[in-house]
């Protein structure tokens, strides 16, 4: 528009060639056309940058959803969607949901304080996370002394074995800061893409018997496999089923 207003004002008719003033306003034109492009493609740029922020932020804020405040193990809610993802279409491949509970944690509250309850807690969860970079497996925790742990891929025989290895291995000695504890794991069988309810019903009840027959054992949804008494079968990372 200023340039228009110029060719009012200036002689422009023996300039630019003989084009005069509809060579100002040609360029003119292309000068602004060019200039609202740059100012476009920045707009562009910056709404790119604020899209993928936000995405960002949306994907974090789901992982917090997802994620035990306490132990940053996942919460039931994490745990359910992650093994569906993980698992859930492995519909003819065996899945194990194991219940862990800490044996007799209420005393450790009573009589040590919940700080070191929540020690306890937090070097347990260290421990299982610990088992998700060595085997196909998600370890969770449900809330309290509560923790599971999925594992895919596994026949029932090799599972059991799996299931007292952890028992042993994540039970700790008493080094004189934190208390000795041991575990009491229910053991479930069926598949990722069953429903998780009826699942964990087994493994609830089966731990229920862990629980009623002396604690720190291993109860498979059909009998009891591992107890303090009987030697730990071998079992490692090294096992071609779960690597």
């Amino acid at each position: 528009m200023l340039v228009l207003g110029a060719t009012q004002v200036f002689d422009f008719n023996t300039s630019l060639f003989g084009g005069g003033a509809q060579i100002v306003v040609l360029f003119a034109s292309a000068f602004q056309a060019i200039c609202l492009s740059a100012l476009a493609t920045r707009r562009l740029g910056v709404l790119r940058i604020e899209r993928d922020a936000a995405i960002a932020s949306e994907s974090a804020l789901a992982e917090l959803a997802d994620r035990d405040a306490l132990t940053g193990l996942l919460n039931r809610r994490g745990f359910v969607r992650r093994c569906e993802q993980a698992f859930g279409d492995l519909h003819h491949m065996p899945f194990g949901l194991l219940l862990i509970d800490v044996d007799r944690f209420k005393r450790i509250n009573d009589q040590l304080g919940h700080e070191v309850g929540d020690a306890v807690l937090i070097r347990l969860s260290k421990r299982l996370r610990a088992l998700e970079n060595r085997y196909a497996c998600l370890a969770g925790r449900l809330g309290g002394e509560e923790f599971l742990i999925g594992v895919s891929g596994v026949p029932a025989h090799a599972l059991e074995q799996f299931a007292d290895h952890i028992r042993t291995e994540i039970g700790t000695s008493d080094d004189g800061i934190h208390p000795e504890v041991t575990v009491s794991i229910g053991v479930a069988h069926g598949t990722a893409s069953g429903p998780f309810v009826a699942l964990y019903g087994k493994a609830d009840r089966a731990l229920y018997e862990a629980k009623a027959n002396g604690r720190n054992r291993v109860v498979f949804e059909r009998g009891v496999i591992g107890h303090p008494d009987q030697a730990s079968p071998a079992f490692t990372s090294d096992n071609p089923l779960l690597r």
